[in-house]
């Protein structure tokens, strides 16, 4: 594990982003706007339960803003919250948001995934306390689900004449993943998520239904708050040979994730051209909420084991033409052959539980959402420590930062930034079919011969059982020691990441929505 410093980091931040620390500083409490004047204001409060009366908690409840505040622009107030664990709501509407001279009418929207939406109308005056309670049916087949459909683009499923597989938070969080793609593994149809290996750092595969492709590549765009990101996956050596690849959406912090939209087809390609053709995989984080202040801290831990073993035996020695061990040639007589039986009480060693240990691995992230009337903000630090099973250097780390937010300057003209930094650095264990290969070598290693130490104690050279004396370092060794392997050579990676946008919605009009994005990987 790495230690660093909070100081450290917010440094290393301000570097990627081009900013001193101060403007980080400032960034970051950009969002925290001042709390209308309580004076004067409206509330509503209710509860919102189901068919059998049970409380429904997280139902977003806001009034609706097409049909609200006339006269006071296109987009009306943006007030909104979400029922607690006991089904209760409350929202405060600012005296600026109502009529002086008399009553305001507002429509107040109730909504949920798997429940159909309610509305109902309520008239508003200064000092107002009104109750509207909200009983929700059941909608299984969720066809009143907003989903988002490309850049900015949002639309009821009902409507759609295509299908959109939809991933929630809940199941992100779920899977216990700490890479995003393989949290979708098993949540969509036609949708293929292969893992490379359980070691830590290692990458994962997707592709949505089957390759379209001979040459050119089969994963699906990947598209975060509107913006394409990098998901390319890198080799080290050959396909056969080298250690693991990673996956680079591995750079994302599962916990900040609101929805998953997976596209497929014509649905894909109308937005994003030629680059969703073997489909998208749109990605929405997390917001802050209109007049509702959250704090949210999460951890887990979890231990990994191997819990399948090769069988080896532990009878034999090594094959009879033992002298054969560091002369000419790839495969001398007898080393890869069973000799004569060991002696009555001579030692083994067990060359497959030697390799592995207990991994241990810890995933902590704590977020700050809220805002007001006309200002959201989100605000988010995860940190992931994931020591693999391999004895030795095997471990994956991960410190991840977002800052999101939006300001409604007037009531048709909302100004957003989203902003994401990762650094994460990973030990990687050599792996396939090569004479450096951690099980190649340790498991074809005889039972009489121990791998420890394998350093030689008098020439301080690399050591293995087909080389166990070595003289210089030119002599080969056959297979390397898999602790010479797994200790000494490092196969390191280091990755330092911005991305993220910034986004203007002007609305001048109810039949025009004019919108701007800028964004960079």
């Amino acid at each position: 594990m790495t230690s660093r410093s909070v100081g450290q980091f917010v440094a290393k931040v301000g570097r990627a982003l081009g900013v001193p620390i101060a403007g980080i500083v400032t960034l970051a409490l950009f969002s925290f706007a001042t709390a209308p004047d309580a004076s004067a204001q409206a509330t509503i409060r209710g509860t919102v339960t189901d068919a059998a009366g049970q409380p429904v908690a997280e139902v977003e409840v806001r009034i609706e803003e097409d049909l609200a505040f006339p006269g006071r622009g296109q987009r009306g107030a943006r007030v909104a919250t979400l029922t607690g664990n006991d089904g209760s709501y409350e929202l405060l509407v600012p005296a600026a948001r109502m009529n002086a001279a008399g009553e305001t009418r507002v429509i107040v929207f109730a909504r949920r995934i798997g429940f159909r939406a309610q509305t109902a109308t309520v008239s508003l005056m200064p000092n107002a306390s009104i109750s509207q309670n909200f009983t929700l049916a059941s909608d299984p087949f969720m066809l009143e689900e907003v989903v988002v459909t490309g850049q900015g683009l949002t639309e009821s499923r009902q409507k759609l004449g295509t299908t959109i597989s939809t991933v929630t938070a809940e199941d992100v969080i779920a899977s216990r993943e700490t890479n995003l793609v393989a949290a979708l593994a098993g949540k969509a149809p036609n949708v293929e998520v292969t893992k490379s290996a359980g070691d830590p750092g290692a990458g994962t595969y997707i592709r949505i239904r089957g390759s379209k492709s001979v040459e050119g590549g089969t994963q699906p765009l990947i598209v975060v708050d509107g913006q394409p990101i990098n998901n390319s996956s890198r080799t080290i050596e050959t396909t056969t040979a080298g250690t693991v690849y990673q996956n680079r959406s591995a750079d994302l912090n599962p916990n900040d994730i609101e929805s998953i939209e997976i596209l497929k087809g014509a649905a894909a390609g109308a937005i994003y051209g030629s680059r969703a053709s073997s489909g998208v995989v749109l990605i929405t984080t997390k917001s802050g909420r209109p007049n509702q202040s959250r704090v949210t801290v999460g951890t887990s831990y979890s231990i990994d084991n191997v819990n399948k073993e090769v069988p080896l035996q532990r009878q034999f020695r090594l094959g009879t033409d033992q002298a054969a061990v560091g002369g000419s040639g790839n495969n001398p007589a007898g080393v890869r052959s069973w000799g004569t039986p060991l002696d009555p009480g001579e030692p083994s060693y067990d060359h497959w539980g030697e390799l592995f240990e207990t991994g241990h691995q810890w995933d902590n992230t704590v977020s700050l959402a809220g805002g007001t009337d006309r200002t959201t903000y989100y605000l988010s630090l995860g940190y992931l420590n994931h020591e693999g099973v391999i004895v030795g250097n095997s471990a994956y780390e991960r410190i991840t930062a977002r800052l999101k937010g939006s300001h409604d300057f007037l009531n048709n003209l909302t100004v957003g930034g989203n902003f994401a930094f990762t650094t994460s650095n990973a030990d990687l264990v050599q792996t396939g079919s090569n004479i450096s290969g951690l099980l190649l070598g340790g498991l074809r290693t005889p039972p009489e011969f121990n791998n420890l130490p394998y350093i030689d104690e008098v020439t301080g050279l690399h050591r293995s059982y087909r080389n166990p004396n070595p003289t210089t370092v030119a002599e080969s060794r056959g297979f390397d020691n898999p602790f010479w392997i797994s200790n000494e050579i490092l196969n390191t990676s280091e990755v330092d990441r911005v991305f993220g946008n910034v986004t203007l919605d002007y609305q001048p009009f109810d039949w025009l929505n004019v919108s701007w994005l800028l964004g960079g990987d």
